[in-house]
């Protein structure tokens, strides 16, 4: 009984940790509605019409242009091996014969995956932050390419301005 009690708990905090993930990681903290979902499949790249598309959203120079994308893959590719270590964790944790043992470094090993990605974006956002002018800074940090909490804006029209509120209205259709 004591046994089935950890597992269920176990699947349920990596069941929290995946769905704060995705929220966080692939920018739909605020319903999920998938718009600013990351590519599938190539989770740690983003394909070359996506980067094009959001670089000239943030109207950059050259020279911001080539920080930013920079910083979009590497935050990426940190993104990918976050991923990666909720897998082995997944993997662990939905077997019945995964020991408490086993659990518990598996728990062990993602904590600290999840701290290496944080590190890891802090210190891109430090570095771009240093490269951009203040309304690259602003542009950067509204759609995502600097951290915000909400993740990157994908493939989403700003919002303000002529754009719409990011292509829907109140939970309704896309929007012209």
């Amino acid at each position: 009984m004591r046994r089935l009690r950890w597992v269920a708990l176990v699947v349920a905090l990596v069941g929290v940790a995946a769905l704060s993930a995705a929220s966080v990681l692939y920018g739909q903290g605020g319903g999920g509605r998938g718009e600013g979902t990351a590519p599938r499949g190539g989770m740690g790249m983003m394909d070359p019409e996506r980067m094009q598309a959001m670089m000239e959203r943030l109207g950059l120079n050259e020279k911001e242009q080539a920080a930013a994308q920079k910083s979009i893959e590497a935050k990426l590719k940190a993104r990918q091996a976050l991923q990666d270590e909720l897998d082995k964790l997944r993997e662990v944790a939905s077997g019945d014969k995964a020991t408490e043992e086993q659990l518990t470094q598996a728990i062990a090993q993602y904590t600290k995956a999840m701290v290496k990605y944080r590190e890891a974006v802090q210190a891109e956002d430090r570095t771009l932050s240093g490269q951009l002018s203040v309304r690259g800074r602003a542009r950067c940090l509204g759609e995502g390419v600097l951290e915000n909490e909400l993740g990157m804006r994908f493939g989403r029209r700003p919002s303000g301005g002529g754009g719409g509120g990011g292509g829907r209205g109140p939970g309704g259709p896309p929007q012209p």
